[in-house]
């Protein structure tokens, strides 16, 4: 029997590509060994623990591969595959018998070289190999919701719910436990958007309960803010609550393809203009705003920028400091492989927000009002310390793993997949994906096929072919207008560095029988 085993859930190896397959080589048990030299490239690596007697002699042989290549060496003892960038320090899986894979990691052990050896698969024989089926879901809605985390995220929670308490309501260990960590997961946020103290950090439920209190906790009646057609209604619903209470309100337009025209903020500055509010990333088309621009424009103009990050968190850097963003509006389940249920507010030092909840703070409890400081000034009420303990271990994978290549893997498969459909006859496919954007893109690609329902393409894909991606209106409805597929809507595919590329061609060959081509 395969145990089901995944080269992404060993946090030693500093980059890797995706395994497709584990092979057995002998008669009776193997085993699937990954091994990372630190700081060596793999091209080397390979070499040097050859030269060491730590693989069989002659398994690896010098092959030329791309980033998102497998290549592989056979011998009768053994089975190499190699998967890395080039650029990056890499780790080989090796596939051996148990005695054999035993033997190299007391080898390992042994050896004075900065290594990591551990068994991350096994099999017991060819037959039962093929005869084992795992059960078959693609999953291609992590725009919606990150499915597969990394196993450490769901550990992590299991045991903060064995184990941790109230934090700062209490001196007891379970408390202090509790509070140490939450105070970690705000450093690593703060860390991640490069803020200047962990205490701008503030934590909510989700990316639209962080929008909503940054909307009605800044703005007031004569305000006036600029926002984009881009926006997801966690944006758009509260900023329209806003303008019944007299806060003047600009959209700006998108074209065809979903783009927006950067001196379109300028041109709808107001006297009164207090703030831009955009997103990073469509969640409809995956187009990516220029934030450096956008708050280059806003610092120019003397006005605040304010963030959703919903879509970017976790894949893309976001320097607050650099980029000139006054608050991030962040969800935890997405792009930052956490559990649902976690997100926040990263609000620039010296920004006074209002809070939109009050109540218990677990310090300054005789005040009538909430706190001054952050972050108890916009967290009333006890944590979810439970989702914030996945949380802090998917930001630790995230920084082991490495957020560049997390985004070039999942760029890759959104290439990938878009060069598949793109030329089916009556595949329409939204989005900018011209030379110059396609590295700076989110991971998704939005489609119809003729004219049929995106309801219906959806709902085929999931029960003929068990591939789950997301139908609809997609909380975008003015960028629905901007691309004409009110009625319509469209089948959004978002990737995660967890797919595999023969997920992908599976998802493409699924398109073209759809389309009837």
């Amino acid at each position: 029997m395969i145990e089901q085993y995944d080269v992404h859930s060993c946090t030693d190896v500093t980059g890797f590509g995706l395994a497709g397959h584990a092979v057995e080589m002998a008669e009776g048990s193997g085993v699937t060994l990954v091994i990372s030299v630190k700081d060596l490239p793999v091209q080397k690596e390979a070499f040097e623990l050859a030269r060491m007697g730590l693989v069989p002699e002659g398994a690896y042989k010098n092959r030329t591969y791309t980033s998102d290549h497998v290549d592989y060496a056979d011998t009768e003892e053994c089975m190499i595959d190699i998967f890395c960038d080039p650029q990056t320090s890499g780790g080989l899986l090796i596939s051996v018998s148990r005695e054999d894979g035993e033997q190299i990691m007391k080898d390992f052990a042994q050896a004075d070289m900065e290594t990591t050896c551990r068994i991350i698969g096994e099999v017991t024989n060819k037959q039962e190999i093929s005869k084992t089926e795992e059960p078959f879901m693609i999953y291609l809605d992590n725009a919606a919701t990150s499915l597969q985390k990394p196993e450490e995220v769901g550990k992590a929670v299991a045991d903060a719910i064995l184990h941790m308490g109230n934090p700062g309501r209490g001196i007891h260990g379970a408390s202090l436990d509790a509070a140490r960590m939450i105070y970690d997961t705000r450093s690593l946020i703060s860390q991640l958007f490069h803020a200047k103290s962990p205490s701008q950090v503030a934590f909510t439920a989700n990316s639209t309960e962080s929008l909503n209190l940054a909307v009605e906790g800044i703005f007031r009646p004569g305000d006036h803010v600029i926002t984009t057609m881009m926006e997801h209604n966690s944006v758009l619903r509260p900023l329209f609550r806003m303008e019944e209470k007299g806060v003047e309100l600009t959209i700006l337009p998108a074209d065809k393809q979903g783009c927006i025209n950067y001196q379109d903020f300028e041109s709808a500055y107001r006297s009164n203009t207090r703030a831009v509010v955009c997103t990073h990333a469509s969640n409809l088309t995956g187009n990516v705003n220029d934030l450096e621009k956008i708050g280059e424009i806003c610092k120019k103009l003397g006005i605040l920028f304010l963030l959703d990050a919903s879509q970017t968190a976790g894949v893309f850097d976001i320097d607050m400091e650099e980029m000139g963003i006054d608050v991030i509006c962040f969800t935890g389940h997405k792009g930052l492989l956490g559990p649902q249920g976690t997100g926040g507010i990263c609000v620039r030092e010296g920004l006074d927000i209002q809070p939109l909840i009050v109540g218990g703070s677990g310090v300054q409890s005789f005040l009538r009002t909430q706190p001054e400081q952050m972050p108890e000034r916009l967290e009333a009420g006890t944590l979810n310390c439970h989702g914030l303990a996945g949380l802090h271990a998917a930001l630790l994978y995230i920084g082991q793993t490495g957020m560049e290549f997390i985004r070039k893997r999942e760029q890759c498969l959104m290439r990938q997949f878009y060069e598949g459909v793109k030329d089916i006859p009556g595949v329409m496919v939204y989005g900018d994906f011209s030379l110059e954007s396609l590295d700076k893109r989110a991971p998704v690609v939005t489609l119809n096929v003729g004219d049929y329902d995106s309801g219906e393409i959806a709902d085929e894909l999931a029960v003929s072919y068990e591939i789950y991606a997301r139908a609809g209106a997609h909380c975008a409805p003015l960028m629905h207008q901007a691309l004409g597929t009110e009625k319509q809507g469209a089948v959004r595919f978002s990737m995660s560095h967890f797919n595999t590329e023969d997920e992908i061609d599976q998802a493409v060959k699924a398109v073209r029988e759809l389309s009837g081509h």
